[in-house]
């Protein structure tokens, strides 16, 4: 993969659109079940596709400097969370072993959902690298290797190193898939791939049931969700490309969306399944939260000030950068 285009961009925005859409829905929603069937494995998909090998080194250095730094700014959101819980409920303060276990790595930081994906991500694209070195076949084999084994186990492990075997296969995929740019030629047949894509996964989703890539839910088969994932990969890749060519503003508005998406990964969980649902039981209103036209309401709220945000900061930076200049 030498380059990246705006139709990459363009699904990009989509998906975390979809992303903050499917942390508000609730679990017997139809929509949550068709959500959760392809948008984390699309976004391991596409960041696998665009990955580009570099010395392992040097993947960890900066997965340290910006997504663990990240990592604990968040956890220090949901400390606050805490504390705001406890003293709402009058509830006795944690003990120290009980903050120290928040740091710990099986029931501390990576039970947040961002925090464990950022992890993966990171550690897919360390192995990928290794593994790459000795060829294509090599990640191939293995991420083959990993599915057999999450399809072998039969009791769910909500554990960050199972969860990101669990993730391993999606990101591999993307990378096999990145190193022949198969993404060139759904976007030349988008037209043909659109209907086809969708009706699939509409099928497979709902035959499959619930998936959830992070709570080691394959729904009632992982070979299944891996097939989930591809097709809604390729039907947001087909509708991105039909959206760029005839979309106008709305192809540039998702896919300025999907070049800024890291903020909006680290913070719109919290948003989601705390403040919002905070807010409504303070007004009595909490009968809003599994109505679909409030979700989707919340969903373009958020969105529309999440990209106020990165404007207001772009223009602050453009000034900044003018008034240095002699």
């Amino acid at each position: 993969m030498t380059k990246r285009n705006d139709v990459l961009d363009i699904a990009k925005g989509l998906g975390i659109m979809l992303v903050v859409f499917g942390h508000l829905t609730y679990a017997k929603d139809p929509e949550r079940t068709l959500i959760h069937s392809f948008h984390m494995p699309m976004f391991m998909m596409l960041s696998g596709y665009l990955f580009k090998p570099r010395p392992v080194g040097s993947i960890v250095t900066r997965g340290t400097k910006h997504f663990l730094l990240a990592a604990y700014a968040t956890l220090m959101i949901d400390i606050a969370i805490s504390f705001y819980t406890l003293a709402d409920e009058k509830a006795p303060l944690p003990t120290g072993g009980d903050w120290l276990e928040t740091f710990l790595l099986y029931d501390g930081l990576w039970r947040n959902l961002p925090v464990w994906y950022l992890f993966a991500m990171v550690i897919c694209q360390a192995v990928s690298a290794v593994l790459l070195k000795g060829g294509p076949l090599l990640l191939a084999f293995t991420a083959a290797g990993a599915t057999v084994f999450n399809l072998s186990l039969s009791t769910r492990i909500v554990w960050w190193p199972i969860s990101t075997l669990f993730a391993f296969p999606f990101f591999a995929l993307g990378v096999l898939f990145g190193q022949k740019e198969l993404a060139e030629p759904i976007q030349r047949r988008w037209k043909w791939l659109l209907a086809p894509s969708f009706a699939g996964l509409m099928y497979v989703a709902f035959f499959n049931g619930y998936t959830d890539m992070y709570s080691h839910i394959p729904g009632k088969s992982y070979l299944l969700f891996i097939v989930s994932g591809l097709l809604g990969t390729v039907f947001m890749i087909a509708f991105s490309t039909g959206l760029r060519r005839f979309g106008g503003i709305a192809a540039d508005f998702f896919c300025y969306l999907g070049k800024n998406t890291f903020l909006i990964l680290i913070t719109h969980y919290n948003i989601c399944r705390w403040l919002v649902p905070t807010l409504l039981d303070a007004f009595n209103k909490e009968w809003l939260a599994q109505k679909f036209l409030f979700q989707a309401s919340v969903t373009c709220l958020l969105i529309f000030l999440y990209c106020l945000f990165f404007l207001l900061l772009a223009a602050r930076k453009q000034r900044a950068l003018s008034l240095a200049k002699p």
